[in-house]
Order: C-alpha cells, then sequence, then structure tokens
C-alpha cells in the first residue's frame, strides 16, 4: 500500500485511472470534492511518492471528473473525463483541451496519436492527431440499443481495439459483449459473442501489446452471481477463454485433508452455490495443483443447506471416504471416491458426522453430533452405540477395527476422549491443566493415534484466574492420558488447535488459529511434537484480512505437512486456504 495524498481542503477524493510510462513517472486521474461539487484531479508518480497536481476543467460545471488517462512517455499523457473533455501533460503542467465526443477511455501510441473511445453514434470516439482532437462515428451491431464501448488499447495508429457492451432488441433486451477495430480510418464492429445462453455479458477492460495479441476481461451472469470472463483476440477474430474465478467468489472453506502421496490428497469441506444454498466441496492434489471434483448433493433443503464435508479419509488413491451432513436424510452424510467420481451414500445415523478414520478400504469409523458413531464395512454404513455423556465428538483416529480413540465434547472436562474395542466405547479421563478452569472450557478437538499405545490430542482449555483460551495437547500412552506443555503467542487472547497428525510418537503436527489482542483478527497457528516438547511453527496468513483458520493436517512420514482451512479474502469472503511446511 502506498499513500496517497488528496488535494488541500477536499472533503473525498477517488483515482479511476493510472498510466505508468516507466517504473519513476505514473500519472492517476480521477475526482475530488470540496463540497461546492466535483473537480478533476490528477497525481503523478516519481518513483517515490505521489503528488497532487494542478489540472483544468471546463468552467461553469458542477460535476466534472477524469476516468481515463495514457502515457506513452513522461512528457506526454491525454486525460479524458465527462463532460466531454480532455487534459493534455506536457512534461511540465496540464492544459484543457475541447473533446468533440463523450468517451470512457483512451490509449496513446504516440504524442501524435491517441484513440478515445465511448458510445456508439454520430461522435462516439475521437482521434488526436498531434494537434487536435476529431471526432468518430463508432457503428452499432446490428439489432442493438445502447451500445457502448468502455475501454480502448492500441497497438498502433493503424490498430486500436476498443470493447464493451450493448442491449439487444432481437433477443429480449439481454446485454451481450461488444468488440470493434479500428483500421487507421474508420471503426467496424467484430463478432465478440460472449457464453451462450446468459441475460447478461460485458467487456469492460482491452490491453493490446500487438496487433494480434489482445487481451480483455468482463463479467457474465445474473446480478447479483456475476463471474468473471475473459475473451482473447489473435488478430483475426476474438475467443472466449477460461477465466478463473477470483477467490472468495462464494464463501468456501476446507475442513479436512488426507494424503497418501506427495502426489494425492484429498480435501473437503462446503461453499455455497450462486443461490446460496451451501453445498459439499472436494478438491484434490495432483502433485502439482488442486483441482475442484464434482460432487453429488441431494435436493435443496428448506434451510438452504444441502451437504457439507467435514472430514475424509483416504487408504488409496481409488478409495476415500467423507463424511458431514446431507440433507436427504437429513443428517449423516457419507461420500465414497473410488478413483474416478464421488458416490454419495446411506448413513443409519440422524446426526451430523464430523470426523472418519480408515485403517482399511474393509473398515472405516465416523463419529459427529450426540456422541454419534458408524462404521463401514466395505458395503454398508451401520449404526453403532452412542459415545455416553458426549454431546458431540470432534475427531476420530483408528489404528485397525479394533482399536480407534474419539474426542469431543463429553459429560465433563475430565471426560473428553473415548476408546473403541471393536465392539463397545469406554469414556477415558482426560487431566485438566493445572492453571485451568476444571468448571468448563476444556475441549478436544483433533486426535491422532500411531499404535494403542501411542496418541496425541489437541484442543484449547480457559485459565482459572484470567480466563485466556489456551492451547492443549495430551498423550495417551495406552492407558492414561497426560497434558503436555504447549506453547501460545504472544499477544494473542484466544488460542485454539483444530487438528493434528502423527507419523510417529515423537513426530506430530498440529494446526489452529490465535485472535491477536491488538486487533481481533484470527491468524492461523501451527506447532511442532518432536517426541519432548511442542515448539510453535511459523504458518502464513492472507494479507490484509482478518480471518484466517487451519482446521486439519495431514503429514508424510519425513515431517512434510499439509494444512487446509479458510482465510478471508481481500472483501472478507472465506476462501479455501492450504499451506505447507516445506
Amino acid at each position: 500500500m502506498q499513500s496517497v495524498p488528496s488535494p488541500a481542503g477536499s472533503t473525498s477524493a477517488a483515482l479511476f485511472a493510472v498510466s505508468c510510462a516507466s517504473p519513476t513517472f505514473c500519472e492517476a486521474v480521477g475526482l475530488s470534492s470540496a463540497g461546492s461539487g466535483d473537480v478533476p484531479l490528477a497525481e503523478v508518480w516519481d518513483g517515490m511518492s505521489w503528488q497532487v497536481q494542478s489540472v483544468p476543467g471546463p468552467a461553469g460545471q458542477s460535476f466534472e471528473d477524469l476516468h481515463g488517462v495514457s502515457c506513452p512517455s513522461a512528457s506526454f499523457c491525454e486525460a479524458v473525463g465527462s463532460p466531454s473533455f480532455a487534459d493534455v501533460w506536457n512534461g511540465t503542467s496540464w492544459a484543457l483541451q475541447s473533446l468533440p465526443a463523450s468517451v470512457a477511455s483512451v490509449s496513446c501510441v504516440s504524442a501524435s496519436f491517441c484513440a478515445a473511445a465511448g458510445s456508439a453514434g454520430t461522435s462516439g470516439s475521437a482521434i488526436w492527431d498531434g494537434t487536435s482532437w476529431t471526432a468518430q462515428p463508432v457503428p452499432s451491431p446490428s439489432g442493438a440499443s445502447g451500445a457502448s464501448l468502455h475501454a480502448v488499447s492500441c497497438a498502433s495508429a493503424q490498430d486500436c481495439e476498443a470493447v464493451g457492451s450493448f442491449q439487444s432488441t432481437v433477443s429480449g433486451g439481454t446485454v451481450l459483449t461488444l468488440a470493434e477495430a479500428w483500421n487507421g480510418t474508420s471503426w467496424t464492429v467484430q463478432s465478440a459473442s460472449g457464453p451462450a445462453g446468459v441475460s447478461f455479458a460485458s467487456l469492460n477492460g482491452v490491453s493490446c501489446p500487438a496487433a494480434s495479441s489482445c487481451e480483455a476481461g468482463g463479467q457474465f451472469g445474473q446480478s447479483p452471481d456475476l463471474q468473471a470472463l475473459a475473451e482473447a483476440w489473435n488478430g483475426s477474430s476474438w475467443a472466449l477463454q477460461d477465466a478463473a474465478a477470483p477467490p472468495g467468489a462464494t464463501t468456501n472453506g476446507l475442513s479436512g485433508v488426507s494424503c497418501v502421496t506427495a502426489d494425492f490428497c484429498e480435501a473437503v469441506g462446503a461453499t455455497d452455490d450462486s443461490a446460496g444454498n451451501t453445498t459439499s466441496l472436494a478438491e484434490a492434489w495432483n502433485g502439482t495443483q488442486w483441482i475442484i471434483q464434482a460432487t453429488p448433493d441431494p435436493a435443496q433443503a428448506s434451510s438452504g443447506a444441502r451437504a457439507i464435508m467435514r472430514g475424509v479419509s483416504c487408504v488409496s488413491a481409488s478409495f476415500c471416504e467423507a463424511v458431514g451432513f446431507s440433507a436427504a436424510t437429513p443428517g449423516a452424510g457419507a461420500w465414497t471416491w473410488d478413483g474416478d467420481s464421488w458416490t454419495a451414500q446411506t448413513v443409519p445415523g440422524s446426526s451430523s458426522l464430523d470426523s472418519v478414520s480408515c485403517p482399511s478400504a474393509n473398515f472405516c469409523l465416523a463419529v459427529g453430533g450426540s456422541g454419534e458413531t458408524d462404521t463401514w464395512d466395505g458395503s454398508t454404513w451401520s449404526q453403532q452405540p452412542a459415545i455416553a455423556g458426549f454431546s458431540l465428538a470432534n475427531s476420530v483416529s483408528c489404528v485397525s477395527a479394533s482399536f480407534c480413540e474419539a474426542v469431543g465434547d463429553g459429560s465433563s472436562s475430565t471426560q473428553q476422549a473415548a476408546a473403541w474395542d471393536g465392539t463397545t466405547w469406554s469414556v477415558q479421563t482426560t487431566p485438566v491443566p493445572a492453571n485451568g478452569s476444571s468448571g468448563s472450557g476444556l475441549i478436544l478437538n483433533a486426535v491422532s493415534c500411531t499404535a494403542a499405545a501411542s496418541c496425541e490430542a489437541v484442543g484449547s482449555y480457559f485459565t482459572a484466574t484470567t480466563f485466556e483460551q489456551l492451547t492443549l495437547a495430551e498423550q495417551l500412552n495406552g492407558s492414561t492420558w497426560a497434558v503436555q506443555g504447549t506453547p501460545n503467542p504472544k499477544k494473542s487472547t484466544d488460542n485454539n488447535l483444530l487438528g493434528v497428525w502423527c507419523t510417529s510418537a515423537d513426530s506430530c503436527a498440529a494446526v489452529g488459529d490465535q485472535v491477536t489482542s491488538a486487533t481481533l483478527a484470527t491468524l492461523t497457528l501451527a506447532q511442532a511434537w518432536d517426541g519432548t516438547s511442542w515448539t510453535e511453527q511459523p504458518s502464513a496468513n492472507r494479507s490484509k484480512t482478518d480471518f484466517n483458520a487451519l482446521n486439519s493436517v495431514w503429514c508424510t512420514p519425513s515431517a512434510a505437512c499439509t494444512a487446509v482451512g479458510a482465510g478471508a479474502d481481500r472483501g472478507s469472503v472465506n476462501a479455501t486456504l492450504v499451506e505447507t511446511n516445506g
């Protein structure tokens, strides 16, 4: 971020366009307000700082602004604005010019040629020849109403591309993309078809480094659920491109991850569709990139929630089980991955499932709300006895079909874990840290076992005196749980570990989140166990956002770990977050 000054005495200011001739010269234009109306604004960048410049506007106008600028060199810029005027920069000062057209954008290739484009019509554009501006007609597509060019880019005085949109009178008033070309003499309408079957499509920006190479960007869809649109010009035609949706286009996050090799991971979570319904989300890692996978979801429920994936466990690249919530039951939901696709499964439980562990393709155990447990035998899911006293089972880890550990919210702070022997659950005692509140506040969020005599569980607890929330780790040695010392970040008020993975009794990684004392921003948290102590590890956060959290982690035997979660994008919308430690 750079410091940008506002004109003296202004009450507000905005910059709409920028053009740079070099790293030490840029011009940005816009408007500023001082209570009596809006006036043009120009600021210059000298490589070190921005400075407000004096820039003239038409006399007698209450609203004036500059919304386009182009600088082929530090000694020549053209800026265009409304109502229909231009300003020229000569390297020293700005001077007012008469502009015989209402335009939205300008592009200059030299001090002797610029093209400015706006609405279709007899004076929809203007050409600068080094001495004056001359109006040029802009044709409309056949059957068009309200054609408008939003942006223009010139590779030479004989090659310019302008893009925009128009309303079609022959297709029910839909808004379609528009592209026109300047050949040195006149503008010509080009075919630039947007996505088929949409009611709105518009190209808002264009850039042409050469006459045979342009990129245009815009949006399409049904407001407010618009999607990114991109088209490319190759010198003879425009072609649609697949535009990547920006992070956080809809709320999305990952809550569980399981990897088999460095080239195969599955991460699961939930996302909101364009109608605001919550749907399941699965992504696969192929060693190079994460790829979103198709997942089956039931019809929309009355609550708007169709399905949520919360936990996943993979035995191989051709067998994974995911569990969560499904509106089809409603309640317990499960999905299986066969190497090619996800298939929804029927689970007899009535509560949402939060975690699953599969030591083999023929046995999985899932846990969830009200202490519910379900097992998979390779062909069907069967409901098992609930964990007594558990209002919620957060996590489960199975070494075999005859040994699993589950942790969650038990009947008291000292009963947060339970062991499965293949038939029944036995609730275990989980000690409270010496400085902890024995009344409430202790919770175990995740567990990982490498053997029946070696499990690690993580979570948080509240101190008895200051009621701070601190990280918690406990170790099971086969018969009893013992509290381990864990570090807590300085200047954080709330600290919580949400996921853990152990590759041996001497190597574990735990992830979670922390809330900073100063800004109350939620940041990621990571810790490592080396067999002797837990140490805090560096973890990344999306910049300039106030929410980041890691919910689950998986590690290779060499301690290369992948953690997943969510981090708000710049629009404060939660988006998937994946981190690795090397």
